[in-house]
C-alpha cells in the first residue's frame, strides 16, 4: 500500500468516505491557498463525475475520485469496476485507492470532526452514490487534447497505447470487456519523455471468435505476432474507466 493510499484511508474512515468536500482540499479561486470542497470537475461521464483533491495542506498530495448517482444502476456494478481496475495495475491505468458506497440516508447525519478539529453537519444524502478513489494521473481527457490540435504522429501513438493496452489485458484476462470505452475515459499526458518501444501486433491469423463481439477467443496454434519498432511521441495514454 502506498503512503498516499494509507493517508487517504486514514482521513476518510466510514462515513466520512462519502463526503469528500469536507476533508479533501482544492485550490482557492485567485489564490495560492488550499480550501476544503469540491471544485470543479476534472471529467465527466454518463454514469459520474469525476474530481480531484488533496489530502494534505499544500496540494502536493492529491487524489481523483469519482461520483455515481446509483440511483438508476445495477447495483455493485462500480464496486466492480473497482476490482477489474485493481488487477490492471501493470496496465496504463490508474492505482485505485477506495471504494465506498453511500446508500440514502433516512435521518440527518450527527456532526462530523474534521482534520482541523471543527466540526460540520453533513446534509442528508436522499440519492444513493458510490464514490471511487484512485490515483490523480497528470494530462486531461482525449477529448479535450483533441481539441489542441496535436500531431498526427502523436494522436496514432495514443490509438495505439490504446489498443495496445487492451489487447494485453483480454492475453491475460480473456473474459474483459470494456464496455463504455469513449474520448472521456482516456487520458493523455502530452507532455511525456519520448521514449522508443516495440509493439507485438498479434495479426489474427491463428485466432476464432466464438461470439458476435469478439471479446471471447480460443486461439488454434501459436500467435502470429509481428513486431513495429515506435516511439511515443511525447504522450501517454491511460484509460480510467471501467465501467
Amino acid at each position: 500500500m502506498s503512503n498516499i493510499e494509507s493517508n487517504l484511508k486514514k482521513l476518510l474512515k466510514g462515513e466520512k468516505a462519502c463526503i469528500p468536500e469536507h476533508f479533501l482540499k482544492v485550490p482557492s479561486y485567485n489564490s495560492p491557498t488550499l480550501r476544503t470542497g469540491k471544485g470543479r470537475p476534472i471529467s465527466e461521464g454518463a454514469f459520474g463525475k469525476m474530481y480531484r483533491g488533496s489530502i494534505n495542506d499544500n496540494g502536493r498530495r492529491y487524489v481523483a475520485y469519482k461520483e455515481i448517482d446509483t440511483s438508476e444502476t445495477t447495483d455493485g456494478a462500480f464496486e466492480f469496476e473497482f476490482k477489474v481496475a485493481q488487477k490492471l495495475k501493470e496496465f496504463a491505468v490508474p492505482e485505485m485507492y477506495l471504494f465506498r458506497k453511500c446508500p440514502i440516508q433516512d435521518k440527518d447525519m450527527g456532526r462530523i470532526r474534521t482534520k482541523s478539529g471543527h466540526f460540520v453537519q453533513p446534509a442528508k444524502r436522499t440519492k444513493p452514490k458510490d464514490i471511487l478513489y484512485m490515483e490523480l494521473l497528470n494530462g486531461m481527457s482525449f477529448n479535450s487534447w483533441w481539441q489542441t490540435k496535436p500531431s498526427l504522429d502523436a494522436i496514432k501513438s495514443v490509438i495505439v497505447q490504446v489498443f495496445d493496452n487492451l489487447y494485453r489485458i483480454n492475453q491475460k484476462f480473456p473474459d474483459f470487456r470494456h464496455r463504455d470505452l469513449h474520448g472521456g475515459n482516456v487520458m493523455v499526458n502530452p507532455d511525456a519523455l519520448k521514449t522508443q518501444y516495440t509493439w507485438d501486433v498479434d495479426l489474427g491469423r491463428k485466432v476464432i471468435r466464438n461470439d458476435p463481439g469478439g471479446s471471447f477467443r480460443s486461439r488454434l496454434g501459436s500467435p502470429d505476432i509481428k513486431k513495429y519498432k515506435r516511439t511515443n511521441a511525447g504522450v501517454e495514454a491511460h484509460i480510467i474507466d471501467f465501467g
